[in-house]
């Protein structure tokens, strides 16, 4: 008796919020329960499935770049310059319009985004699901496969990240705008009236998700500022003790770290000494506020000030990998944000009586 030909089925799943593995089973629960009477195939069995993956090459529609290798990414470096599609479409020999192998600017921008891929190492194996089941009524051989995919732009969970997502969103649709106006460019081949045009959208783009988003960062630092004016007078010394203490700890860790990891003599000792100065510094303000025999209002608005400014630099930071041309600016509000706390705060003393109200 021969034995029946294996049947091999590939689940896609549509746009949703699928987690991986979740298709698959659906179909098979419905391959097994899908009618009435007893299940129309036996006991099956799941295996993981792992496939090497490697980069998908641009094809030709996409100029190669001179010299060979993969061409340093162009794309507004600067406040003001153009997409970095249209920066290599423009490099390029420009096509007679009624050449037949002019390069449709569709999967020419396919073949650009591709060109930059960089893939992670986690993404160098695609982890897939099989579920080998056996029909009832011919013993025939069926294995489900899963294709899962996932957006990279997909909504994280959580309202924290869902707030995130949101704020990106809206500041990066003027790039969107920008990176329209490329396109439209480079296909109706533009002269000066559309350079003008694609600088004003570029600058509105960094001007939008710059300046714009730093000015509302430097708002929402006031936020963790007045929530430190909730601590009790009578509690305000033990916090900060804590808090100084975390800090000497945190400082320790770094000076270590970069010791470890710093190549350079000169930058090593620069680095070592500049973070214990700052962890012998946190470790003095702890004995202070355990041992003050006064009111430590003004260590505890200082604190504050303090805490400001590091969670500001540190969200400046963050944010400068993204977007170019914001890491000065984003520290000048932060210190424009810390002075002027400073200054109302010294303005205020004079007139308020309690350490809330300051």
């Amino acid at each position: 008796m021969s034995t029946p030909d294996r049947v091999a089925v590939v689940v896609v799943h549509g746009i949703a919020d699928q987690r991986a593995g979740q298709t698959v089973r659906e179909l098979a629960r419905l391959l097994c329960h899908g009618g009435a009477g007893e299940p129309r195939y036996v006991q099956g069995e799941m295996h993981e499935v792992l496939v090497p993956v490697a980069r998908l090459e641009p094809g030709a529609a996409t100029p190669a770049p001179a010299g060979g290798g993969q061409k340093a990414e162009t794309a507004r470096q600067r406040p003001g310059t153009p997409s970095g599609f249209y920066q290599v479409q423009r490099s390029a020999p420009v096509p007679a319009a009624t050449d037949p192998s002019a390069p449709d600017l569709g999967l020419a921008l396919n073949d650009y985004l591709l060109g930059r891929l960089e893939l992670p190492e986690h993404e160098a194996l695609y982890e897939s699901t099989r579920v080998s089941l056996r029909r009832r009524a011919n013993d025939r051989p069926v294995d489900l496969y899963e294709l899962y995919w996932a957006d990279l732009s997909r909504l994280g969970e959580g309202g924290l990240r869902a707030l995130s997502a949101s704020y990106q969103l809206f500041f990066h649709l003027n790039t969107l705008a920008a990176d329209v106006v490329d396109q439209v460019s480079l296909s109706v081949r533009g002269g000066a009236a559309w350079r003008l045009l694609q600088r004003l959208h570029a600058w509105l783009a960094w001007l939008m998700k710059g300046p714009a988003a730093l000015v509302q960062l430097s708002m929402l630092l006031l936020i963790p500022f007045g929530a430190a004016a909730l601590v009790s007078p009578d509690q305000a010394g033990q916090m900060l003790a804590a808090l100084f203490a975390v800090c000497a700890i945190v400082l320790t860790a770094l000076a270590v770290l970069s010791w470890l990891h710093d190549t350079s003599p000169l930058v090593r000792w620069a680095k070592l000494l500049v973070l214990l100065a700052a962890a012998l510094a946190c470790i003095v303000a702890v004995l202070v506020a355990l041992n003050a025999r006064w009111p430590l209002v003004k260590m505890h608005f200082g604190a504050g000030l303090l805490a400001v400014a590091a969670l500001g630099i540190w969200l400046v930071e963050r944010y400068s990998r993204v977007t170019s041309g914001v890491r000065g600016l984003g520290h000048g509000l932060v210190a424009a944000t810390v002075i002027g706390l400073c200054v109302a705060g010294r303005a205020l003393l004079p007139q308020v009586s309690s350490q809330f109200e300051w």
